[in-house]
């Protein structure tokens, strides 16, 4: 089937903001669908929020490992290599790491026998594992969030700051530590989604450092919105 009007591999389609249109027409005709690229092997599109959900936790069948997670399709050793790094493992091998880790930050508090939970447990948990995926030392994973919520929520009482020059001095901050990190990567390359970016390739050309530096920024603000929604369902499971 082919449906007009959707082309979610043209960029241009997403210049005006979300295509909803063309997702509201793919959850109405087509919501498991088959779409076509130009210069590319084409790509499956599930639309619908339960199927979604069903895709996410059935690792067995909807594998992250066997091809990354990246458009790019890999090969023979570089596609093994692909397949070690942390953010395209599958999750019966990330369990146990990610329990390992919970098991820690609740050994750091439990001593004390009591805590802040949100700040404590429902964010340092998230924290913790996006940092490692994308490759910012441990201990700098408070000041990677503190930027983000600086250019996200700087008009939030309980994030921002006084105007929006936080915001914009946090992401002057944020380019700086990411072309730091760059340079070291590329100098010492490590399993983190960093490093994968710095090698990789796109029809010959590798990522300059303004794209890499945006990425880098949008990377870290997506794992900020993950870390406060994971924190925001901590506070209500505890309220229920």
């Amino acid at each position: 089937m082919r449906l007009p009007g959707v082309d979610l591999a043209n960029p241009d389609l997403f210049l005006a903001g979300w295509p909803h249109e063309a997702f509201v027409l793919l959850r109405a005709k087509a919501p498991v669908y088959w779409h076509e690229e130009a210069n590319g092997p084409g790509f499956w599109v599930v639309s619908k929020y339960h199927d979604v959900l069903a895709v996410q936790l059935d690792a067995k069948t909807f594998s992250s490992a066997r091809g990354g997670t990246l458009i790019r399709e890999f090969d023979g050793e570089e596609r093994e290599a692909v397949r070690s790094q942390l953010i395209n493992m599958d999750a019966p091998r990330l369990v146990p790491h990610i329990r390992d880790m919970a098991a820690g930050i609740i050994d750091a508090v439990a001593a004390r026998g009591e805590c802040d939970f949100v700040s404590e447990i429902a964010a340092e948990l998230p924290l913790q594992v996006i940092a490692e995926m994308i490759g910012i030392p441990l201990a700098d994973r408070h000041l990677i969030f503190k930027w983000s919520n600086d250019m996200i929520g700087f008009d939030d009482p309980e994030y921002g700051g006084a105007s929006s020059e936080v915001g914009k001095i946090a992401s002057m901050q944020m380019y700086m530590y990411a072309n730091e990190l760059a340079v070291e990567r590329k100098k010492s390359p490590r399993d983190d989604l960093v490093s994968v970016l710095m090698a990789a390739e796109v029809d010959g050309e590798k990522l300059t450092e303004v794209e890499f530096d945006s990425f880098f920024l949008l990377l870290a603000v997506a794992g900020n919105e993950t870390t406060r929604n994971l924190i925001s369902g901590g506070m209500l499971a505890l309220m229920q």
